[in-house]
């Protein structure tokens, strides 16, 4: 079978390194949220779409699967990069008769068909060093859904999108590595975005604005984030991550007194 990866980009220059982590792709799909000119090295597999984002990423996702030609799909983000572990997994998996994939992933080792997707973990890395609690700890012992089957199921979500199917997912052992916003300026520039388009949607689905919200929502996303999901182990790292990301609830908050 066929693999197609798609990478959602907005011209950043980490979409190179996302792009050479899976070089092992039939395929690859980068949707280009940008019109600014971009090198990128000349490869028959590799497809350029611009296609603007317009704060909707389960859109983007969307428009990426109808024009992909592998029978089995990788999303990854221009920030992130598949591990050579991942991808020797991932090659065996789609490879392998649904009768023989029980060796192979850690979950649903009694199917008689192919799950319809497959969880990706993710190790995050913020300021050089790999967090390991706090916000993030979800996505390293879980993952997300992003090796799915074309036609298996549709995203739906416009910020926090979800991969919806009939299927029960399955999940893989190995890890996408993620490098997001190393720099302050950079991490607001995308708190300032996310925060836009999360208030955005929660316009459209009918929540307003609350000042008791905007002031303890925040406090308690910092609570639960360094106390509970004990992100205070992972030192003045785990409490810049865990500080921003309070900023970022804030943020959303406070935009839904201007929609």
């Amino acid at each position: 079978m066929k693999l197609t990866a798609v990478i959602l980009s907005k011209g950043e220059a980490s979409t190179l390194i996302a792009i050479k982590s899976v070089y092992f792709a039939d395929e690859i799909l980068v949707i280009l949220d940008t019109d600014e000119k971009l090198d990128f090295e000349n490869n028959s597999r590799l497809t350029v779409l611009r296609h603007e984002l317009a704060g909707d990423y389960s859109q983007q996702r969307n428009f990426a699967a109808a024009r992909a030609k592998g029978d089995w799909l990788l999303y990854l983000d221009s920030d992130e990069e598949v591990t050579s572990a991942l991808a020797q997994e991932i090659k065996q998996v789609i490879s392998h008769q649904p009768s023989e994939i029980s060796a192979l992933t850690t979950e649903n080792r009694h199917l008689k068909t192919h799950p319809g997707a497959y969880y990706l973990m993710r190790r995050d890395f913020f300021w050089g060093k790999e967090l390991l609690f706090g916000e993030t700890k979800t996505a390293r012992d879980r993952g997300f859904i992003r090796l799915v089957k074309k036609n298996s199921g549709i995203w739906k979500g416009t910020v926090h999108e979800e991969f919806i199917s009939e299927q029960k997912p399955s999940s893989l052992k190995g890890f996408i590595d993620h490098h997001p916003h190393q720099t302050i300026s950079e991490y607001l520039l995308s708190i300032n975005a996310y925060s836009s388009a999360r208030a955005k949607e929660l316009k459209n689905n009918g929540t307003q604005f609350s000042t008791l919200k905007m002031i303890f929502y925040p406090l308690a996303k910092f609570f639960y984030t360094y106390f509970v999901r004990l992100g205070f182990l992972d030192g003045i790292v785990g409490f810049a991550y865990s500080f921003m990301m309070s900023f970022h609830s804030f943020l959303v908050r406070a935009k839904l007194l201007n929609l």
